[in-house]
């Protein structure tokens, strides 16, 4: 079904070249808006391929018809959505703050997903393409759901007939584990006037590592000894996924949806060296952790007085067991030495909304109400081996915590058209949180802050729309965050800070989309943010560290993502899909006093890949490369940089029907990709001498992937 929207799509004019629209995605594509001269808005198609993606319009509604796909042999939704051009899905923080209002650029027959882990993303994989309509490009600032900005796609269905499908993904990487066990399957359906989907995947499952070795000097640079490695990592995540949608007479919609999963992840890496004595010493490093996880989710919308109301109800809990454990034995009987970390933890999250919604003359309002409970039990136990060779417990103060908060939220919603070509939406409220540790160190706090935003969404040209969102955000905090925790391997310890408090912010961004016609599509976004309460690593008494706050940070950033369909330049069937992304953070560094970017933040990213559907031909073929460097990790004793020493390249060839199968074989890592990890080691903290230094260099060989999907 439609969303609603506050102000109609106008309809696109004709006639230009496609050179100038490319270099509209580079500059022009935002001129117009301050007064320059138009360009004419729609490039002449020279030769078309059949099936060429091109926004199509109806009663004020820009939708790509799901025939449009068929060049793509697309088995579910999200392959559609993932070929939108000049979309990028948002994918969900499944740790963000409650439900609150809509995040995901992503809706289901008008209606956000009611799920977290269970999210938009997984939703649309369970949808089968034969059961999708259209696909509506709609921009979120019009919409009558508070919280959305910039282009948003909704995902219209209707389902007649029971339908499935599947798929296959097994991986083959040199010297490494084949993994087998990825795979999926998916179901869609109809009884009477609901519709459901069911599926079991364990598409999460990998099979990684690599091999390497890893060079060690003291401060002046002299090497002090080489150690080879061979990092191996496993995991497996089966999920049992269903929904249930339901329109019932007099408008009534009732939409269900529960996740079951249960997780297994070992890490393994035996190093092997020779020290300045020439004694052989093995180590062995070992994490292993088994997670069992439940999220349903529910919500039921009716008619109540002049408006509608929407109960949303959210149960999710999880449990971890997991353990890490790193051995050092010498070949010249000196005795081993060994420390070992485990932690048991169960975590849950119950969220209660509700949401009325009404409207006055053009203008849309809701009122929010929201209550949640997070709650975190930890048990760990920190030991070393002995002479015997049997791990005895020592203590760890903060390792034993139970964390919980207790949050109400209320916010006002208004939006309406400020003409026929701008609408605003704003909202306004606060949110009242009791945060409790239990324990050695336990404690309470209570907080009130305040919530809001303002967006506007303009259609500067029929074929370019440009929205603005202006935001106090409040960031959930990481429990594990609050416990003591040990890395066996390296000694970077942490210890319990039960002054944590979550990071606020202001947050910014103007988004530009420019449509092409039928030479694609490009969307600009810049953001700016200005975070209080930052969490980062800070000094705890004269010698320990812990997770905590610092005062201020600041993150600037843009993203470019285009699509070119190159059928207007004579390559039939051929088109580029581009996403460049740059960061720029500061903050001032709780040791040095010096400006830095904030620990791991990234820095820039790219990828672009080349897809090539060859006309009246069941073949396509591609490529790719992508590449990107994040910021250093800063402890107060100890600083972790990683490079890459080349990109990751990779190509495929695709049969859309081979027996019915859609099969695609890929060879990723042409390049011969390492990735490099420099690591400084001080005798005290940061600004004072280094201890030594680790450089390590880790190859990962050519992949090869298979992916074989079918549906029935």
């Amino acid at each position: 079904m439609p969303v609603r929207a506050r102000g109609a799509c106008r309809k696109a004019g004709s006639g230009s070249t496609w050179a100038t629209n490319a270099f509209l995605v580079w500059a022009g594509l935002f001129l117009p808006v301050a007064g320059m001269a138009q360009a004419p808005e729609e490039p002449v198609l020279v030769e078309a391929s059949p099936g060429l993606l091109q926004l199509r319009e109806q009663d004020g509604v820009r939708f790509y018809d799901a025939s449009q796909f068929e060049r793509f042999a697309p088995r579910s939704a999200l392959e559609m959505v993932r070929v939108v051009p000049g979309f990028r899905l948002e994918e969900n923080n499944n740790d963000s703050r409650g439900f609150g209002e809509a995040s995901e650029n992503v809706l289901i027959n008008g209606v956000r997903v009611s799920g977290k882990n269970n999210d938009a993303i997984r939703a649309l994989g369970q949808i089968t393409a034969s059961s999708v309509l259209r696909l509506e490009l709609l921009d979120g600032a019009t919409l009558d759901i508070p919280g959305l900005s910039g282009q948003v796609i909704n995902v219209v269905t209707q389902p007649d007939r029971f339908s499935g499908t599947w798929v296959w993904f097994p991986t083959f990487r040199e010297r490494m584990d084949d993994n087998l066990m990825n795979a999926a399957i998916n179901t869609t359906g109809k009884i009477g006037n609901a519709e459901y989907t069911l599926g079991v995947n364990n598409s999460d499952a990998f099979r990684g590592g690599g091999w390497g070795s890893q060079v060690f000097r003291d401060a002046a640079g002299n090497e002090l000894y080489t150690r080879e490695q061979e990092p191996r990592f496993s995991q497996d995540r089966p999920t049992l996924t269903g929904s249930w949608a339901q329109r019932f007479e007099g408008g009534s919609l009732l939409n269900a949806r529960l996740a079951l999963q249960h997780g297994n992840f070992e890490g393994i890496n035996n190093f092997e060296r020779t020290d300045e004595d020439l004694v052989l010493i093995t180590e062995h490093q070992h994490n292993s952790n088994k997670r069992k996880s439940l999220e349903a989710g529910v919500d039921y919308e009716f008619g109540l007085g002049v408006g509608r109301l929407k109960v949303i109800g959210l149960h999710r809990n999880e449990s971890n067991v997991g353990w890490n454990q790193f051995e050092r034995n010498y070949d010249d009987g000196t005795a081993s030495t060994g420390t070992r970390f485990d932690r048991d933890t169960d975590t849950s999250e119950d969220v209660l909304r509700g949401e009325y919604r009404w409207q006055s003359g053009q203008a849309d309002w809701q009122l929010s109400l929201e209550g949640a409970l997070n709650v975190l039990d930890s048990q760990g136990e920190l030991s070393e081996l002995d002479g015997s060779g049997i791990y005895q417990p020592v203590p760890l103060p903060g390792a034993d915590t139970r964390v919980q908060e207790r949050r109400q939220e209320m916010i006002l919603s208004w939006g309406r058209p400020l003409s026929d070509r701008l609408s605003l939406q704003a909202s306004l409220g606060g949110e009242h949180s009791v945060l409790s540790l239990t324990g050695e160190q336990g404690q309470q706090k209570e907080f009130w802050r305040p919530k809001g935003l303002v967006s506007l969404a303009w259609k500067a040209r029929p074929n370019l729309d440009v929205s603005y969102r202006f935001e106090r955000r409040v960031g959930q905090l990481d429990f594990y965050d609050f416990l003591a925790s040990v890395d066996t391997q390296n000694g970077n310890n942490n210890v319990s800070n039960p002054d944590l408090v979550p990071p606020q912010s202001w947050y910014t961004e103007i988004q530009l989309a420019r449509n092409m016609g039928l030479a694609g599509s490009a969307t600009l976004k810049v953001f700016g943010e200005w975070i209080s309460d930052i969490v980062e690593h800070v000094p705890i008494g004269d010698d320990a560290e812990a997770v905590g706050n610092l005062d201020s940070a600041e993150r600037f950033g843009a993203e470019l993502t285009a699509t070119l369909l190159l059928d207007t330049l004579g390559w039939r069937g051929a088109k580029v899909d581009a996403t460049g992304r740059y960061w720029k953070s500061q903050l001032t560094d709780p040791l040095t006093q010096e400006l830095r970017r904030i620990n791991n933040d990234r820095i820039y990213s790219l990828n672009v890949g080349l897809r090539h559907d060859l006309p009246d031909s069941p073949w396509a073929w591609g490529a790719g490369i992508e590449e990107g460097r994040s910021s250093a990790f800063y402890r107060l004793d100890y600083s972790q940089a990683f490079s890459t020493n080349a990109p990751m390249l990779w190509v495929f060839l695709e049969h859309k029907d081979l027996f019915g199968l859609r099969v695609r074989a890929s060879v990723v890592n042409l390049a011969r990709h390492k990735e490099l990890n420099h690591e400084v080691f001080y005798v005290d903290r940061r600004d004072g001498p280094v201890d030594f230094t680790a450089d390590t260099s880790t190859t990962f060989g050519y992949i090869y992937r298979l992916n074989v999907t079918g549906s029935f």
